[in-house]
């Protein structure tokens, strides 16, 4: 670990409420901005793969990266150029799919604050300009409100809801879509908690619920540890409350209607 974190790392390592996409793009202004040590580099990896464990495209990235760099800063750096260029491409063609695929729906709900997400909405509402959108404001760091912010120009129609109200709107929108953090080789997935809450409640009203995610953050694994954070960011009290805070849940794969890579539509 390096003795004294460099500030802009650290800042990315303590972000709470963007999506990995996002985080995975920090990282690489990151490493391309800087000039490091390969030492540096590696004790920085480690770090990034720690504090994202959840997050499978972040693992995949350190891994490649690792691999291709020869212990060398320059070829890190090349290493690191070659695998956001290839991103991009997936990404297009991962968008372009979501855009065909879902087309035939006019209204949306989501949750929290994902890149891609946020980036299919924009595309799709340029097509379909009369299209609705409900966001769930994602508790506790209310990252759907970033999202419902971002969009509202875009979408005029955003309505920004608690968790608690899904039930109430299920029933008034076309599909859901989320993006993944992590996709199981069984077909779970692990995304923001509320997210179940979502699939439920779709599979309740007949609502169509899809993914929208990369194949790279498919894993090999069914392996999934809940992880506590810090209860203050829920509730601060002096009783001897237990306060529980959870950032991600698994979904599993029965809840889901089907998973849209930019390979085209996984079932």
């Amino acid at each position: 670990m390096n003795t004294k974190l460099n500030p802009n790392l650290e800042k990315i390592l303590s972000n709470n409420t963007s999506g990995s996409i996002e985080i995975l793009l920090e990282l690489r202004e990151y490493f391309l901005s800087y000039k490091l040590n390969f030492k540096e580099v590696e004790n920085d990896l480690n770090l990034i793969g720690e504090t994202f464990s959840d997050f499978a495209i972040i693992s995949d990235f350190t891994k490649n990266v690792t691999k291709a760099s020869k212990n060398n800063f320059e070829e890190f750096q090349l290493a690191v150029s070659i695998y956001f260029q290839n991103h991009d491409i997936d990404r297009k063609h991962l968008l372009e799919n979501a855009i065909k695929l879902l087309g035939k729906y006019n209204s949306f709900i989501t949750i929290s604050n994902s890149i891609t997400i946020k980036k299919f909405l924009e595309l799709f509402a340029r097509k379909k300009p009369d299209t609705k959108l409900v966001v769930c404001e994602s508790r506790p760091q209310f990252e759907g409100r970033i999202t419902a912010e971002t969009l509202i120009d875009k979408i005029p129609d955003t309505h920004l809801i608690t968790e608690a109200q899904i039930p109430e709107y299920m029933e008034n929108v076309d599909c859901v879509i989320t993006s993944a953090d992590k996709i199981f080789r069984d077909g779970s997935i692990i995304n923001k908690v509320g997210s179940k809450m979502l699939a439920i409640a779709a599979k309740h009203y007949s609502k169509p619920y899809y993914i929208i995610s990369g194949k790279k953050k498919f894993s090999n694994n069914n392996e999934f540890q809940v992880q506590e954070k810090d209860p203050d960011e829920v509730y601060s009290t002096l009783d001897d409350i237990k306060i529980r805070n959870v950032y991600f849940e698994k979904i599993e794969k029965d809840l889901i209607t089907g998973v849209i890579t930019e390979k085209g539509v996984l079932l």
